[in-house]
């Protein structure tokens, strides 16, 4: 698989939306994936605590903000797990990262966070988006798709291709997992264990028959330890096929009942058309008539009686 150059952006409009991914980058609230023990090992740049960056960001801010503006750009960038194995390929990769942000926004970029307490490195940061002229404008670096896919080609030439890295798939559509999705997946995979799997003892040496009998009670045991997990991904996956044929029988229901509603609508259409174009006596004998059909069955019951 090819290693890939990972560059995300996020657009932060409210105090309290900064606050709350600076809380996060700061390790000031649980962070379920993140390793207590290497926490110590994050870095920042720009502030040292979350009150000195929310300091930095509000002195950046213009006096007046449209009340939905974008406030701050945060940024996560990474890459493919296997590209950053090697420390020094690493420190390249990010030190140009920062080297293109810096460039970027300059001053504006207010805080800058290295997290290493996590399965992948990767790096925060956080810029409010003023533009040449000055003015508080988030569309002059993020505005529509293509200038977003400009970005990404942009980080690409100057980040990932240096490091051999490849870009990701343009115009792709794939959307990335929420936040609170991804911790749920990662809070899922803590509680799962690993069966017990009973391993006997090989034969000796040169005994066949032994040896073809350790080898199917291995065979045995591997199977019984993990059928129960085979069987709880077999029943979602029946659930999941059951609930498609559910969905795609009721798609069709709706659309054979809008059909007959469409087609009644019509006819009645066609009656009222009809009527009106009618002579005032023969619209009364036409109506007559209706409402003797209505009753013959009546007759016809009590006749029967």
């Amino acid at each position: 698989m090819a290693n890939k150059c990972i560059m995300r952006t996020r657009k932060l409009k409210t105090d309290g939306n900064v606050g709350a991914s600076l809380s996060h980058s700061f390790r000031d609230r649980e962070t379920p994936n993140a390793d207590p023990e290497r926490t110590k090992d994050n870095q920042h740049i720009g502030a040292k605590t979350r009150a000195e960056a929310m300091a930095a960001y509000r002195k950046l801010l213009p006096e007046k903000v449209r009340k939905n503006g974008v406030r701050c750009i945060e940024y996560l960038i990474t890459a493919s797990p296997e590209a950053l194995k090697d420390p020094k390929a690493s420190a390249k990769y990010y030190n140009d990262a920062l080297a293109w942000l810096r460039a970027k926004h300059g001053k504006n970029l207010f805080y800058v966070g290295m997290h290493y307490d996590e399965k992948t490195p990767h790096l925060y940061a956080y810029a409010v988006p003023i533009d040449e002229r000055g003015k508080l404008n988030c569309r002059s670096f993020l505005g529509g798709r293509e200038k977003l896919s400009a970005l990404q080609d942009e980080f690409w030439e100057k980040v990932g291709k240096p490091s051999g890295l490849e870009r990701g798939i343009k115009g792709s559509r794939a959307k990335h997992q929420a936040v609170k999705r991804f911790y749920g997946l990662v809070e899922e995979a803590a509680r799962y264990t690993m069966p017990t799997i009973e391993i006997p003892k090989p034969p000796r040496l040169g005994a066949i028959y032994d040896l073809e009998h350790w080898q199917k009670t291995v065979q045995a045991n591997v199977r019984a330890a993990v059928a129960p997990a085979f069987e709880q991904a077999k029943a979602r996956a029946v659930a999941g096929d059951v609930e498609r044929q559910q969905g795609q029988a009721a798609q069709r229901l709706a659309a054979q009942r809008d059909a007959e509603a469409k087609k009644l609508r019509a006819e009645l259409e066609s009656t009222r058309q009809a009527l009106l174009t009618l002579p005032i006596d023969q619209l009364v004998a036409q109506v007559q008539a209706m409402r003797d059909k209505g009753r013959k069955p009546e007759r016809d019951q009590n006749r029967g009686r």
